[in-house]
């Protein structure tokens, strides 16, 4: 549909949340698409945890710790999704909630200023 309606190249930017691995799958091939002619910026806010599992130091609770690596394996996930949509010529931005507008708008100053459209 969208290809339908924007004749002209054009900035999309899907907000969206990739962490369900079916939903993942089939956005990717959908967006596959739609890159091929736009500029497509896939943003995500990043659920709570979702980071590598070094990245902190390690808490000293079992309970924690089975929370950080839960948060790693889903990271890893969201990190093959990156590479998928990559490879497809879009970009996927995981983003932290408070700064959701902010992100939006450097995407698309950067956009602007590189001229990609």
């Amino acid at each position: 549909m969208l290809r339908i309606k924007l004749r002209r190249r054009a900035l999309l930017i899907f907000l969206t949340s990739l962490d369900d691995p079916l939903l993942g799958e089939t956005f990717i091939r959908n967006i596959k698409l739609v890159s091929q002619q736009h500029r497509v910026i896939v943003m995500m806010i990043r659920p709570m945890g979702v980071e590598p599992v070094f990245g902190r130091a390690l808490p000293d609770d079992g309970d924690q710790l089975y929370l950080k690596l839960a948060g790693h394996v889903l990271w890893q996930r969201l990190r093959e999704v990156e590479l998928k949509i990559q490879r497809l010529g879009a970009q996927f931005v995981l983003v932290d909630k408070e700064h959701l507008t902010s992100e939006i708008i450097s995407q698309y100053v950067k956009v602007k200023q590189r001229q990609l459209l």
